[in-house]
């Protein structure tokens, strides 16, 4: 081989890498066009300003709060539960109507089936992933889904969508949190709701009456 022809190929492959980090760059940059910091919490979106959109998702009536859960229940599951419920309860706090949609996860972390209390304290029935779809495709609610868990999220992040908020975390010991940080930017009462909630929670607990002005 002469010089001219190793100088070709050499050439092609410093090109190929090029290209090659160059992709692999441009995949790991946020590829979201609106991107800011509340307060550790990342939130994203391509289609609205959530400076302004959570404003208006907090306007609407109907919501759907969907988590995952697995049918083997661990201690991740529950994380995942309490910070669904910061959301229904702030929301209730509000005078929101709110179903509870908790989206089923087998062993295999694909969607099983979902229950559902259908808006009401009394009911939780069992319904099947294509009912479940159809739930999280209707317009007639904002649906705030609170996913599982995963270390490929790398960092807990709020995605918006129209009618969706979307929360991931990489761990269960922030998703707590993260729920918290979305309901303030919502609804400037959300402290003063969940101090509430827990004052009833505590009294009953402890044999009390509490008192509800």
């Amino acid at each position: 081989m002469n010089k001219k022809n190793l100088f070709y190929i050499v050439g092609f492959f410093i090109v190929i890498a090029v290209i090659a980090w160059g992709a692999a760059f441009a995949l790991a940059k946020p590829n979201f066009i609106y991107n800011y910091n509340a307060n550790g919490l990342i939130v994203r979106s391509n289609d609205f300003d959530p400076k302004m959109y959570f404003a208006e998702l907090g306007n609407s009536t109907n919501f759907i709060v969907s988590p995952e859960m697995h049918e083997t229940v661990s201690a991740d599951d529950h994380s995942v539960f309490g910070a669904a419920n910061i959301f229904s309860v702030v929301l209730t706090g509000n005078k929101k109507a709110v179903v509870m949609l908790v989206r089923v996860l087998d062993s295999g972390n694909s969607l099983a089936y979902c229950m559902t209390n259908k808006g009401s304290l009394q009911v939780s029935e069992k319904v099947s992933k294509e009912q479940c779809l159809a739930y999280l495709d209707s317009n007639s609610a904002v649906k705030i889904m609170v996913d599982y868990p995963s270390e490929s999220f790398q960092i807990a992040s709020a995605f918006l969508e129209k009618d969706r908020i979307t929360i991931r975390t990489n761990s269960a010991s922030n998703i707590g949190n993260s729920a918290f940080v979305v309901s303030a930017i919502m609804y400037e009462n959300t402290e003063e709701i969940i101090s509430k909630s827990n004052d009833i929670v505590g009294s009953v607990l402890s044999g009390g009456v509490p008192k509800v002005n």
